[in-house]
């Protein structure tokens, strides 16, 4: 009996110090998580990832470490080790909300739009006021063609949210695209007025004057949005097409220029500049950029060829 006594005493001191070594261990965790927090505030990405390094190897169930991990490596780039990390704070937390809005950026940046919009609805289950998620699945449906949907999302996510200049671009985008050349002018002067430095705003927002045949209008807000941010390569891009537009070809292919000099991904840039040289007497040269449009993205071929023969005529 005395034994039994004995064993049991020493099994409740053992459950006691273990359950203090976690609380100690999980309390040095949250520590390294608030200091990476703070990094992270900074935007000194690898800085926070080796604190939330530190908060896991403490408390290796700790999910939030593998959130705020994956959110920072999703910042840097890092879109493998940022999946990795949200698809681990879902294991240990299937109901995570803010890990499926982030996971769904990741997939969807990862060409899995499907994904994505999977990830956003989930979140939306779980928490139907997430304007996060409104947001990102209307912006995907958008891209995706589903205009209707994208509008209904982003109507929703701010009504939630009014002051959301990103869900106003989403949505001035896809009023663009219905047509609704005014809704989307009006979308983006109210997302300029929360955020006037929003370089995407000021690019897109140049594209509706320019469909307008504003192309003051358009060239100010491309001015304005390169010289906040001169590696923006769509604001070239769309510069580009104004200079196109009124047969300044010196200019544009120069604007082309930074623009693949900033994204050499970018496909219809190679064709445009093609374009350009066509017009300047660069043969060979636009042979080259309509070969490069075309291995980047082989889609383009049809409209392409059909520019590259209106060019041939009027040269």
């Amino acid at each position: 009996m005395l034994i039994k006594q004995l064993f049991l005493l020493l099994l409740f001191v053992l459950l006691v110090a273990d359950a203090a070594a976690q609380e100690s261990r999980r309390t040095t965790a949250e520590s390294y998580l608030a200091r990476g927090n703070n990094w992270m505030a900074k935007g000194e990405w690898e800085h926070a990832i080796a604190d939330f390094e530190l908060a896991i190897a403490s408390a290796p169930n700790f999910g939030g470490a593998y959130y705020n991990r994956g959110v920072a490596r999703l910042r840097k780039g890092d879109l493998a080790g940022a999946h990795h990390d949200f698809d681990r704070a879902l294991q240990l937390n299937p109901r995570y909300v803010e890990a499926f809005v982030n996971r769904g950026e990741v997939r969807y940046q990862q060409d899995d739009p499907a994904g994505a919009l999977s990830d956003n609805s989930r979140a939306l289950e779980l928490q139907p006021r997430q304007f996060e998620a409104w947001n990102n699945r209307g912006f995907v449906r958008g891209e995706l063609g589903d205009l209707a949907g994208a509008l209904a999302d982003l109507n929703q996510a701010l009504k939630l949210k009014p002051k959301l200049p990103g869900a106003l671009c989403n949505r001035g985008k896809v009023k663009f695209k219905l047509g609704d050349y005014g809704g989307a002018l009006a979308d983006y002067n109210q997302a300029l007025k929360l955020a006037p430095d929003d370089v995407r705003a000021l690019s897109d927002r140049g594209g509706i004057h320019a469909q307008q045949g504003d192309w003051d209008g358009a060239l100010r807000d491309y001015d304005r949005a390169l010289a906040l941010d001169p590696h923006c390569a769509t604001a070239w891009f769309n510069r580009a097409e104004v200079w196109k537009e009124h047969g300044d070809w010196e200019r544009a292919l120069s604007d082309y220029n930074r623009c693949i000099e900033n994204d050499p991904g970018f496909a219809d840039a190679y064709g445009q500049r093609g374009l350009c040289r066509l017009r300047l007497g660069q043969e060979a040269a636009a042979q080259e950029d309509f070969a490069a449009c075309l291995k980047l993205n082989p889609k383009l071929q049809a409209d392409l060829e059909k520019q590259i023969r209106q060019a041939q005529q009027l040269r």
